[in-house]
C-alpha cells in the first residue's frame, strides 16, 4: 500500500464522517482541502468517488491546475477560482474544494478547512486502512492507534511524513510478519529519525494502548536523536565533521561494516537533513551500532547569543519548509 493510498483512505473517511453529521437545517457545508499537494488531493478525491453514496451528498470541484495529470474525471475538476466555486449555487448538501497557491483558504468565509493537521489528528482511519488484510488482533491495532496518537501529540508532522511512516509500518508487518511495536521502530526514518526496531518493544502490555506512554518515547527520540541526524547537539550546536570523523575512527570496528560508507558520506555532508542523513537513518541505531558515531559527542560552552541563534536555526527552519503544501 502506497502513502498516497493511505492519504486517500484517511481523507475520504474524514469527509464521510463530516457528511454523516449533516442535517437538512445546516445548509450547504463547504469543505476545503487546504494546502495539500495535487497528488494528495487527487488521492482523496479518487477514494471519495469510489465510495458508495458519496456522490449524492457531495459536489466536488477541484482546480484543474492542481490535479492535472492525476486521472480525475472532468466532472470533478474546474477551471474556476475557488472563491467563485464557493459562492456558486450548490444543489447538494456539501461541497468539496481545494486551494492552489493563488486561492488561499483563509480568504474564504464559512468554509471548513481540511489540511494536514485535521487529516492526521484522527488516527483510526489510518490504522483501519493500513491494517487491511493483515489479520492483526485488536491488541495490536489498539497499540498502533495509540502510537499514532502519541506521535501527533509529540510534534507537528507533515502529511507526507505521517503517510510514509504508516506505510512503512504496514510494509514491515506485511512482508516480515513483525509485531506492530517492532515495525514502528523500523519505520522511524520516515520521521527523520534513525531506525531502531527494538525501541518500542519494551513497552509493557498494559501500556500499549496508552498514547501518553508512546508520546514520552517519541519525545525522547525527538530531543535526543533527531538533532544528531541533522549534525546538531541537543542544545542545537553544530557537530563539526572533524569531531565526527574522530569519533568514527575510535568506534569503527564496533559499527556494522555495511554502514561505514554511508557514515563517511554523512560526515562529509553539510549539517541538516538531506540524502546522507536519510541513508544513515536506515541503518539500525542499536543493532548496527550507529549510535557509537555520536556516543562521545560532548556539549561545547556557548554564550546566550549563540544558543539563541542555534535554537532559531534548527527549530524554525523546518516548519517554514513544512508550510509548503503538506510536503516534508
Amino acid at each position: 500500500m502506497k502513502p498516497a493510498d493511505l492519504i486517500g483512505a484517511a481523507g475520504a473517511t474524514s469527509i464521510q464522517q463530516r457528511l454523516s453529521t449533516l442535517t437538512s437545517e445546516d445548509g450547504v457545508a463547504r469543505y476545503l482541502l487546504d494546502r495539500l499537494t495535487g497528488e494528495q488531493v487527487a488521492a482523496i478525491t479518487a477514494a471519495l468517488l469510489a465510495t458508495s453514496g458519496v456522490a449524492a451528498q457531495l459536489k466536488i470541484a477541484i482546480p484543474r491546475a492542481l490535479v492535472d495529470g492525476h486521472g480525475l474525471p472532468d466532472a470533478v475538476v474546474t477551471d474556476d477560482r475557488t472563491v467563485a466555486v464557493r459562492n456558486a449555487e450548490c444543489e447538494k448538501p456539501a461541497l468539496l474544494m481545494a486551494n492552489t497557491d493563488d486561492d488561499q483558504g483563509e480568504s474564504l468565509q464559512d468554509v471548513t478547512l481540511i489540511g494536514a493537521k485535521q487529516l492526521t489528528e484522527d488516527v483510526a482511519p489510518w490504522v483501519e486502512a493500513a491494517s487491511t488484510g493483515l489479520g492483526l488482533p485488536e491488541g495490536q491495532l489498539a497499540a498502533w492507534r495509540a502510537a499514532l496518537a502519541g506521535l501527533n501529540a509529540a510534534d507537528d508532522w507533515t502529511l507526507h511524513q505521517v503517510s510514509h511512516f504508516v506505510a512503512l509500518t504496514r510494509q514491515r508487518v506485511a512482508e516480515e510478519s513483525k509485531p506492530v511495536q517492532e515495525a514502528l521502530g523500523w519505520a522511524l526514518p520516515a520521521l527523520r529519525l534513525p531506525r531502531d526496531s527494538g525501541y518500542f518493544v519494551g513497552i509493557k502490555d498494559k501500556d500499549l494502548d496508552q498514547p501518553r506512554r508512546w508520546r514520552k518515547l517519541f519525545d525522547k527520540l525527538i530531543s535526543d536523536r533527531k538533532p544528531l541526524m541533522a549534525k546538531m547537539r541537543s542544545n542545537r550546536q553544530t557537530i563539526d565533521a572533524d569531531e565526527l570523523q574522530g569519533q568514527f575512527e575510535q568506534s569503527k570496528e564496533d559499527i556494522a561494516a555495511i554502514a561505514h560508507g554511508p557514515i563517511e558520506v554523512f560526515i562529509a555532508a553539510p549539517p541538516g537533513w538531506g540524502d546522507a542523513a536519510q541513508a544513515l537513518a536506515e541503518f539500525e541505531w542499536e543493532a548496527d551500532n550507529v549510535l557509537l558515531l555520536f556516543s562521545g559527542i560532548k556539549l561545547k560552552k556557548t554564550t546566550l547569543a549563540e544558543d539563541t541563534i542555534n535554537f532559531f536555526e534548527f527549530d524554525f527552519a523546518g516548519p517554514a519548509q513544512r508550510c509548503r503544501r503538506g510536503v516534508s
